[in-house]
């Protein structure tokens, strides 16, 4: 039964709280929230640390240009605050100050030496002071440090100048009651290359601080103006958006439900429709795939029924017999297969041995071999009176009618089939494009192997046909081994098979046995030659080992398939 679509909810009667619609335009105007917000930052940033890397770069070129400037030997004289009015001392001292005002932004230009003259000590001194950039230099100058100030906050990376003998600058701006400061430093070297001093350079970083402000400003308005965008986008593309998702989604309740009749019908062009016509592909594709889970379950049903049929129809036959030993294997490589053999006795002294395999497989192969194991239960009857003469070409004829009705002559069937009287050994046998059987008799010196060679035509390819019937004779003892081609085409890794010449060469080579042991023996062989116990085609094999007029010392029979 197909479902009401009233069975199916919409899509906001799926969702808990808020409906699926508001949550969407939520989630755009976040996602156009977050975008903008991340942009302006990261502008921002950008700029803000360009802007600190060239001040950086400034500072530490000024701070090494003044430490040129200086001369390490007049510094090291300066000592005491008598110093200061030595016209050197005035000289650098204008020199500094002169720097300030050509250089926009800078603040405080100064040196100072270790005051126990040692890299690693915690006290400073001043030496020179340029003054203020806002003051003129001298002792009246508010921002005025003389020779020997004491100075015991320089950090501990500037400090590091005097040991490296590298410039350095601060690593972010620093707060004090001059105001925001960055700091770079310079080391001044006496004659013998050794730092003796420092040479400080304090620029303005209210530049930066404006920067940092600039950042909070551009993202306080983009993230307003990406507030009023987002509210907007959100109720147009949500809009847009819901309706084709509320067309996919009934049409998946619907699939989901079973019903795979209502394609969804629409003329849009853009994506979604893009979308819709590919879910009705999906809908028609499964509709083509319930069709072939059916068919493929309806011939599962036949290809049982087909195993049904083979399993009454392919039973062995006790024969019960003292003057012969039997031993048979049959293995179909699919569930059902083409393959069929079978022994009958008659009149109590005939036996009759039949190996048939029909080209291809399946259903139809396994229909044209039931057919012949069918027609042959019907024969049986006819073999038990008359005279024995012609029987055997009878039975053929019979089984070329057979397969020409079964398949049309399209799946023909290859046979050998042999009488063995047990009375005398005298063989009667006829080959329909089958390969031949052997004949394996033991010897003082080693079994030998022949063929029971004839030709013929496949059997049901062209109806009516004749079959000429060939003798031979065994003596007790001798085993006639027939099997079909599935047994000697097996193939190994490199893909060579088996063959009819590694048979005899095996058969040649085995100490006396029963049937069961050597139909056991020559499978196992075939198995270690293709290194695989799976099988490409089916497998028949008959063992019939005669022993004679005269009751057997032992009698041992297989009685049921392999």
């Amino acid at each position: 039964m197909t479902p009401r679509a009233e069975e199916y909810p919409s899509v906001g009667a799926t969702l808990d709280g808020l409906s699926f619609r508001i949550k969407l335009g939520l989630t755009i105007s976040a996602s156009l929230l977050g975008i903008a917000l991340v942009t302006s930052l990261a502008s921002s940033y950008v700029h803000y640390e360009a802007l600190n890397r060239s001040i950086k770069t400034r500072l530490s070129s000024v701070a090494e240009v003044c430490a040129e400037l200086i001369d390490p030997r007049l510094h090291e004289r300066l000592r005491t605050a008598k110093d200061m009015q030595d016209p050197e001392y005035l000289r650098l001292i204008h020199r500094l100050n002169a720097i300030l005002r050509t250089e926009p932004g800078l603040k405080y230009i100064y040196t100072m030496r270790p005051a126990d003259g040692t890299p690693t000590s915690h006290d400073f001194t001043f030496v020179l002071d340029g003054g203020s950039a806002a003051h003129p230099p001298g002792a009246s100058s508010p921002d005025f440090s003389g020779i020997g100030s004491r100075y015991t906050t320089l950090p501990d990376w500037a400090k590091r100048v005097l040991i490296t003998g590298k410039p350095a600058v601060d690593d972010a701006p620093v707060l004090d009651k001059w105001g925001w400061t960055l700091s770079g430093y310079a080391p001044l070297f006496n004659d013998q290359g050794r730092p003796i001093a420092v040479v400080g350079v304090d620029m303005s970083a209210d530049e930066l601080a404006h920067a940092m402000s600039d950042v909070y400003r551009v993202s306080a308005m983009m993230f307003a103006f990406a507030l009023v965008l987002g509210l907007v986008l959100s109720v147009v593309l949500s809009r847009r958006i819901m309706q084709p998702v509320e067309v996919l989604y009934d049409a998946t309740r619907r699939i989901a439900g079973g019903d795979l009749s209502q394609p969804i019908r629409h003329e849009r062009r853009d994506e979604f429709g893009v979308v819709m016509t590919t879910f009705n592909e999906m809908m028609d594709h499964l509709k083509q795939a319930q069709q072939e889970i059916a068919e493929q379950a309806y011939t599962q049903s036949q290809l049982q029924l087909a195993a049904a049929v083979q399993a009454r129809l392919f039973r062995w036959e006790p024969v019960g017999d003292p003057r012969v030993e039997l031993g048979h294997y049959v293995r179909t490589a699919d569930d059902t297969g083409g393959d069929w053999a079978h022994y009958h006795l008659s009149q109590g002294r005939r036996l009759y041995v039949l190996c048939g395999d029909v080209t291809g497989h399946g259903v139809a192969s396994a229909m044209v071999a039931a057919a012949v194991a069918g027609g042959f239960e019907c024969l049986k009857a006819k073999l038990a009176v008359g005279d024995h003469a012609g029987q055997l070409a009878r039975v053929m004829e019979s089984f070329d009618a057979i397969v020409h009705a079964a398949g049309q002559g399209e799946f023909p069937m290859t046979m050998f089939a042999m009488v063995l009287d047990l009375e005398t050994g005298e063989i009667e046998y006829v080959s329909a494009a089958h390969p031949a059987a052997r004949v394996i008799s033991p010897r003082a010196s080693g079994s030998s192997v022949r063929n029971l060679i004839t030709w013929g035509n496949f059997l049901g390819f062209e109806a009516p046909q004749t079959f000429t019937v060939h003798h031979s004779r065994i003596e007790p003892g001798d085993t006639v081994v027939v099997f079909s081609d599935g047994l000697i085409e097996r193939r190994n890794s490199d893909g060579k098979i088996y063959g009819g010449r590694r048979l005899d060469r095996f058969l040649r080579g085995l100490p006396a046995a029963s049937p069961e042991d050597l139909c056991d023996a020559v499978l196992a062989d075939t198995r270690h030659y293709a290194q695989t116990d799976e099988i490409d085609d089916d497998v028949s094999l008959v063992v019939v080992k005669y022993c004679g007029a005269q009751p057997a010392a032992k009698h041992d029979e297989r009685q049921t398939a392999s």
